[in-house]
């Protein structure tokens, strides 16, 4: 069954206050970020990381922090990033293979970046070498608003 990213993330960035904020906050399957950039892929990978030992979920770009105003991104960049950049990183880095997508979104006018990481079928996603954000061995997963390693409760619950 296929996602339709463009349905969930219009849904979520149409929910605005009356000063044009953000009602929807980070969750345990959306996480905002301001820009991409590619120097920070290592910090993007472990994320996504987080997302598929859990049930899966979204960075979207575009959205800053405090108060969680709708910027936008540029949709001809946010467009070039080279997937296979991405996918290589994930590859070299984690195991078994986090399935994701990315695509643009419009809302408000606006074009905002997403990277979608699927639930994985196999758990857990382990760190298989060293990176900025993260140690060979670790495990990370996905809490409300926030990436950690995992701990206890969800690696039983989990059965990772």
């Amino acid at each position: 069954m296929k996602t339709n990213h463009d349905e969930i993330l219009r849904k979520i960035l149409e929910d605005i206050d009356e000063h044009g904020y953000l009602n929807h906050r980070e969750s345990n399957t959306y996480e905002f970020k301001e820009t991409f950039n590619m120097g920070n892929k290592s910090l993007y990978a472990r994320t996504l990381a987080c997302f598929a030992n859990n049930k899966g979920g979204y960075i979207l770009f575009g959205v800053k922090d405090k108060p969680r105003n709708l910027i936008g991104v540029d949709k001809i960049k946010f467009d070039s990033i080279k997937q296979e950049d991405i996918t290589t990183f994930l590859k070299d880095h984690y195991e078994p293979e986090i399935k994701w997508d990315s695509g643009t979104v419009i809302s408000q006018e606006k074009y905002f970046g997403y990277i979608y990481a699927h639930e994985a079928e196999e758990k857990p996603v382990i760190c298989t070498s060293n990176t900025k954000e993260s140690s060979q061995g670790d495990i990370f997963y996905r809490y409300r608003g926030q990436n950690k390693k995992i701990g206890y409760t969800e690696l039983k619950k989990n059965d990772i």
